[in-house]
């Protein structure tokens, strides 16, 4: 049970995954785009990730 501990709480507080999620939205969220509600938001910031990701597979 140590093991699987350690893996999980070795995790950094931080990512640069997590950090390039709120540079997305924040391009997503403009001055243009304020009335966006919050679960439009999240739809975009999901699919925005998921085609980012994809386009990495497609071309590796």
């Amino acid at each position: 049970m140590a093991k699987p501990a350690r893996r999980l709480f070795a995790v950094p507080a931080t990512s640069a995954e997590s950090e390039r999620v709120f540079s997305d939205t924040g391009f997503i969220i403009s001055d243009r785009r304020t009335r966006l509600a919050a679960e439009t938001v999240a739809c975009i910031v999901f699919m925005h990730d998921v085609l980012q990701k994809r386009q990495r597979v497609d071309t590796t």
